[in-house]
Parts: structure tokens; sequence; C-alpha cells
């Protein structure tokens, strides 16, 4: 068949999957990505998945970029095929296409029928390439992820209560034997009173078998904030930025056409109490940022950040701030005082990140005397610029002096692009869970999956493999670890659209037993 220079664009069709698993009742769908073949940036390519198999996971944006990803079994077989279509949007039959893996040992490809195989865990790249009669050559790519085998031993359960009102956007941590909750955006409650962002704190004791007591009040927040972090540290308690809502108890009221978003640059600290109580919050060096002159450093603030406590120090990565109207890759370190208080922000930019980000998540742990601070997923971009959505982890070294070594891209990322979702670490294994692949502007999927990556010597991830999934898809839900590792727990978030009151959830869900 001869095939015109017209061809708009080829696309790579998933057209089954055989092997292990293959029935989970997962419905066939469709899904938009961009490629680059004759495109316009308002033409969409479609992938149409025609498995019902649970491992075939395949994402792609087409607001961002070109990137295609799917991730099997290992073991697992499927075949892959291309489509050529022309301008008037006619399928040409019978297209003749050459295959190739950039790593046979990761996924073989046979190079006439587009069948792959999962020989080992890791990722590799599968090319399709299509040659014109004039000798022209078009070709797509996709990244194929084959994950460790599945654990799904161990399933989430309830954890015997739940928070005193639906919570998402907030922020949780765990210190001697209690699970804190905080901030957020809340459910009205039965006066209509608590509406919208709250300043509320909440601690629940957590008993021997993970099941959680009853939650109690603890002191408020001095500000009603959402997108912000919670921290804990050496018997202190933490605050630093996030969104906030004013109170206007009194006239004038701000006109709200013209209302500006508010982002919060105080760091608050409280000291905790035996029994799980805190006392109350004060002030400590506010975040600086160094894109930002002396005299607007008040307006600092940084939202959809994230901030991890360890050996000393408070590291704050990235997040979007107001006054610059776009997302920072800047790093800040700050050193705990022996009261508390933090001496200063140390900005190093050789510690800043590969590129502006927020909606990320971040984990630190420490793995034969040797610390690693790992960075997953999130966005970058601007106030009307292009949105990237990012499935890339980076991680980097902790030096003794708490300086962070050059941020290394880790061999394993995530099997999509995700924001809004949660990380924690538990023994050698750092999990990923939940989060959506979009925003509320872009359109975007929501997700109940759990991976997990075991964490090498030297701060390396292995293959990503998938976990006992959430009871819910969740995005903007808080997840936090105790200190011996036996338990994980998953606070609130939101299922769907946030302005619907039914998508927000106050269900706890816990792991109640060492990660594997």
């Amino acid at each position: 068949m001869k095939i015109p220079k017209n061809v708009l664009w080829i696309i790579i069709l998933l057209i089954t999957i055989t092997g292990c698993g293959s029935d989970s009742g997962k419905k066939m769908g469709t899904y938009d990505l961009f490629t680059d073949y004759g495109l316009k940036k308002e033409d969409i390519a479609t992938i149409r998945i025609l498995s019902s198999n649970l491992s075939n996971e395949w994402t792609g944006n087409p607001s961002t970029d070109s990137k295609k990803t799917m991730a099997i079994d290992l073991n697992t077989n499927a075949r892959l095929s291309v489509n050529a279509y022309d301008m008037t949007g006619k399928a040409y039959e019978n297209i003749k296409v050459n295959w190739t893996s950039n790593d046979k040992n990761v996924v073989n490809v046979n190079n006439s029928t587009g069948e792959i195989t999962g020989m080992s865990p890791g990722e590799t790249i599968i090319t399709a390439t299509l040659t014109l009669p004039d000798g022209s050559v078009i070709s797509d790519t996709i990244t194929v992820v084959v994950m460790a085998p599945p654990n799904m031993e161990r399933m989430w359960v309830n954890a015997g209560v739940n928070l005193p009102t639906p919570m998402w956007d907030h922020a949780s941590t765990i210190w001697n034997g209690y699970l804190y909750v905080a901030g957020g955006n809340s459910s009205c409650d039965g006066n209509h009173q608590n509406c919208g962002f709250t300043k509320n704190v909440y601690y629940a004791p957590i008993h021997a078998d993970g099941s959680l007591g009853a939650f109690s009040s603890a002191t408020p927040m001095p500000r009603y904030l959402r997108g912000h972090s919670l921290l804990t540290y050496n018997n202190y308690m933490y605050i630093i930025g996030g969104i906030e809502q004013p109170q206007y108890k009194d006239p004038p009221f701000p006109d709200p056409l013209k209302f500006q978003t508010i982002l919060n640059e105080k760091v608050y600290y409280t000291s905790i109490n035996p029994d799980g109580s805190i006392g109350s919050w004060k002030e400590t060096t506010p975040i600086s940022l160094p894109e930002l002159p002396i005299e607007l450093q008040n307006k600092a603030g940084l939202f959809a950040h994230s901030a991890v406590a360890h050996n000393g120090y408070i590291y704050i990565m990235g997040g979007w701030n107001v006054e610059l109207k776009k997302n920072v890759a800047t790093v800040l370190t700050g050193p705990i005082m022996s009261d508390g208080t933090i001496m200063k922000w140390i900005h190093n930019p050789n510690s800043d990140l590969p590129y502006d980000l927020s909606k990320h998540a971040s984990v630190v742990t420490t793995i034969n005397g040797e610390s690693y601070l790992y960075v997953i997923g999130g966005n970058s971009g601007s106030i009307g610029g292009t949105q990237v959505f990012h499935r890339e982890i980076y991680y980097a070294k902790i030096a003794p002096d708490g300086i962070l070594e050059e941020w290394k891209p880790s061999s394993n990322n995530l099997i999509k692009p995700l924001i809004d979702h949660a990380s924690v670490i538990a023994g050698r294994y750092l999990f990923v869970l939940g989060g959506r692949n979009g925003d509320d502007t872009s359109g975007y999927t929501f997700y109940p999956d759990i991976k997990h990556y075991f964490i090498n010597d030297n701060g390396e991830l292995g293959p990503p493999s998938s976990y006992s999934p959430l009871p819910n898809a969740l995005f903007h839900h808080s997840v936090a670890a105790d200190n011996n590792t036996s338990n994980i727990y998953v606070t609130g978030g939101a299922v769907g659209d946030t302005s619907t009151e039914e998508n927000r959830k106050n269900s706890v869900f816990y792991l109640s037993k060492t990660a594997p």
C-alpha cells in the first residue's frame, strides 16, 4: 500500500495483553495524548486501550508533552500496533512497522509484530518506525515499565474512628504515639460554621494494633491554612507556608473581584506534651526567597511546596509563590536550635531542584548511616504558561553538615505523572499513594493506586511494584508513618470535584504491619 506524504500522525495502539492477572474487570477506555508528527498544539492523537488487564497503565497529557508510558507486570506480554492517518482522518491499513527496544533485558519486542514481554523489572523505551515511500522516516516511542511482583497480602482497614470533619489539602504527622491532623479545607458543620479553610488541629492516640483512639482538639493554628506543611522533630511541631484564608469580621470587606491569594510566609512552632497535647504557637524565622528583593520578603509565602525534618534540619522544596506568579525550584535549609527555633533559612543554589515544582511530594530516610532526600512527581509552570506534569523522581544525598549533594534522577520513576499525591517511607520502601494526573483547568483522572520502591544502599530506587490499593481513589489526602515503620495512615482527601460536598472525605485508613 502506498502511503502519501500527507500522513498526519501515527499512534501506538495497545491491542491485547496476555499473561497472569488478565481479568480485573477494568473497563476499556480512551486516553488522549500529544504527538509531534505534523500535529499542531490543538490537535490530539488518541490511544485506545483495548485490554482489561489490571497492570495496564497508559498515560499521556495533550497539554504538556508527547511522553507516553505504560506498565506491565513481570513475565506479562502485550502487543503494540501503529495506526497511520491522512489529512482527512482516514486510517491506512496493513502498515508495516519496525519495532525496537532500547533494552531487551527489560522489555523484549518482536520487531515485526510489536509483541512485548516484560523480561526483568525496570523501564525502557520502545520505538515504532515507519518508512515512507520517499525514504523519509517517522517514528513514535513509548516508555514501558516492567513492575516487580505485586504485594496484595496486606489490605487497608478503617482506623476505627473518622476525622471530626471532612478535610482535604490538610497535613498530618506522627509523634510519640499520636497522629496529628491540621488545617486544610473542611466541610461546614451542622450550624454552618467552620466552613472553608480551617485552623483546627486534631490528635488521636495510636493503639498497639494500629487502630486509633478518639480525636481530640489541640491548640488551633494561628492562621486558617491549606496547602501547608506540618512537621514534628525533637518534641516540637512546625507549620510552614500554605494559602491563607483571611478573616474579616468587621468592614471594610475586600472586593471579591479584586481579591488576591494570600500566602503564608510565617513559620510557626510549638512544643508537644507527653499526653499528645501541644502548647501555644510561636513564630520563628519566616520563609525567605532569594528570587524576591528584601522589601518583598514579606510576600515570600509558599503553597503546594514540600518540607521534611531530618537530623537537625528542616528542608523546604519548591512551591508556588504569588508575587513571582510561578513555581520555584528553590530549596531552603533551616538549622533547628535546641529550643525549637529556626536559626535562619540557608539557600545554596547548588541544592536547588532541577526545575521549578509544586504539588509534589518529598520524603527523607537514612540507609546504612547515609541520608537521602526524595522529590516525587509534581508540576512545573507559571500563570499563563504551559503546565508540565512530572513522573520523575529525584534524590539527593544529605552530607553530615546538612548540605544537599547533587540531585540525581532515579532510574525508576512514577508510572504516570502525578500531582496532589502523597508519599511516605516505611522500612526500606518508598510508597507513593493516590494522586491525580492534571489540575482543575486541564482535566484530570485520580487514582487509588499505590506503588512502592525498594531503596538500595546507594539511595537509588528499585523498580516499582503495585501494593494493595487505597479503598478510594484519592487526591489532596495526607499520609503519615510512625517511627517504628509499623503503621501507615491515610487521612481525608477528595474523591472528585471538591466543590461537591460528598466528594470530601473524613475517613482514616491504615496498614498495621511493617512494610515488606
